[in-house]
């Protein structure tokens, strides 16, 4: 295939030829979504139907609710045009209902593009911890290995290249479960904040839980060398 933006502006799959919306497929080959509306009925009875068979008439952007072109659009000659909004037919546009339609679209997008990105930050710091514990153990568990410095240090390069791959594969199951848009920005940036905040945090408990373990210690010491009031009497 040459160039994947075709219908719609979106993206071809190449082995499919299905159209990429952001939340559903599109089968130019019999016109239909191949899933159901993500929305459920909020866009008409018909859950597979593409903007009610008039593709001409209105846009779908992200495989959601229909919206109804403006420009160049004479209701007055066509009092059935789709409405796009309500999954009814209107005689007239209300001034603000697209617009309304598409802040409704955009405000459901960012907050599961945000949960989407926490969640997956929250699998990536528990992924990480465990891995570091991984490579902490297997360092330790080096020293007892004859060999030399260069095996081991090949033996540490395989170790996180796997960890990579493994990370990669996590990352895809992720996303594809939740179905997520990987390079949506609110995703990527929630997916970084929840884990660099859990990172700092669990840093700030470390140090927390350092700085009481040398208090207690320092405490220790000092007493330590004072005797029992009872060993004076002999």
């Amino acid at each position: 295939m040459g160039n994947p933006w075709r219908f719609a502006s979106k993206r071809v799959d190449p082995e499919t030829g299905w159209v990429y919306f952001g939340r559903r497929f599109y089968d130019p080959s019999n016109g239909r979504w191949t899933t159901t509306d993500p929305l459920g009925f909020a866009d008409g009875p018909n859950l597979y139907a593409y903007l009610h068979h008039s593709p001409l008439s209105a846009f779908d952007a992200y495989g959601l609710v229909g919206e109804a072109y403006r420009d160049g659009c004479n209701v007055a000659t066509n009092p059935n045009y789709f409405d796009g909004i309500s999954n009814e037919y209107s005689p007239v546009f209300g001034d603000n209902a697209g617009n309304d339609a598409w802040l409704n679209v955009q405000k459901q997008e960012w907050f599961e593009s945000a949960v989407a990105g926490f969640v997956h930050g929250c699998v990536n710091f528990v992924a990480n911890t465990c891995q570091d514990f991984h490579s902490l153990f297997l360092i330790i568990g080096m020293d007892n290995l004859d060999v030399s410095m260069e095996e081991k240090l090949l033996i540490y390069q395989a170790h996180i290249t796997s960890q990579n791959t493994q990370i990669a594969a996590l990352d895809g199951f992720v996303q594809e479960t939740m179905g997520i848009d990987a390079k949506n920005a609110t995703y990527q940036a929630a997916r970084d904040t929840s884990l660099l905040g859990l990172e700092l945090a669990s840093l700030a408990v470390a140090i927390t839980g350092a700085v009481k373990a040398v208090t207690y210690c320092a405490r220790l010491s000092r007493l330590a060398p004072l005797k029992p009031k009872w060993q004076n009497a002999y």
